[in-house]
């Protein structure tokens, strides 16, 4: 569960993913734990220009680490989902349009990862099915 705890950056300005990676880049949070911003090489981008996004701590059927803001594909159902965080639920679902869903019903391969709300806008258009 050591992804549970990783984070990426959607940066507005220049419209890109960001991942820190290695020891001189991070995501920085103040005392109260408030996001601030990401240092990318010496490249500050403060928290007014990007959202932030953790990790839910599960991988797709491809092996890629999923995020919150990704779209993805339940290949058995064929519906497509939003993962959000849930206040109700104190955790990540996938939202889909007629029912919500928690991740431990899933084992990885049943999800596949299509895209993300800031990259594939188009996927709005699709909405959740």
């Amino acid at each position: 569960m050591n992804d549970r705890f990783k984070f990426r950056v959607w940066d507005k300005e220049i419209n890109e993913m960001l991942y820190p990676i290695g020891d001189e880049e991070g995501i920085e949070f103040d005392g109260n734990g408030d996001f601030i911003g990401i240092d990318k090489v010496g490249c500050w981008n403060g928290a007014l220009n990007c959202e932030l996004m953790q990790s839910v701590g599960f991988k797709d059927e491809q092996d890629n680490l999923i995020y919150e803001g990704d779209y993805v594909l339940n290949t058995i159902s064929n519906a497509v989902g939003l993962v959000e965080w849930s206040d109700d639920r104190a955790g990540f679902i996938i939202v889909y349009k007629y029912f919500n869903d928690d991740f431990d019903s899933y084992f990885g391969t049943e999800l596949k990862i299509i895209g993300n709300i800031y990259e594939n806008k188009e996927l709005l258009e699709r909405g959740e099915e």
